[in-house]
């Protein structure tokens, strides 16, 4: 649910570098939590929620932005992109 919202959203925003950019710190913060407390069993609803909600973002900005990047610098080989 979070990807395709994230999606839509990210499909408005006119700068791409921006998108590729927020999606990499997404990606960051789904495995910082797991460095500042390593041990799961003190993590409570609320740090699950943020870890899946940033892997959501995430990938929102892979499956939609990052592909439409690739699609742009490989415009003669639409297969490779």
């Amino acid at each position: 649910l979070v990807a395709a919202g994230m999606s839509f959203i990210f499909g408005k925003v006119q700068r791409k570098g921006v998108v590729l950019i927020t999606g990499a710190l997404c990606f960051f913060m789904v495995a910082f939590p797991f460095i500042l407390v390593p041990n799961a069993e003190d993590w409570g609803w609320v740090m699950l929620f943020m870890v899946y909600t940033f892997h959501g973002t995430g990938r929102a900005t892979f499956e939609s932005t990052l592909k439409a990047t690739f699609a742009d610098y490989f415009i003669e080989e639409k297969e490779g992109a």
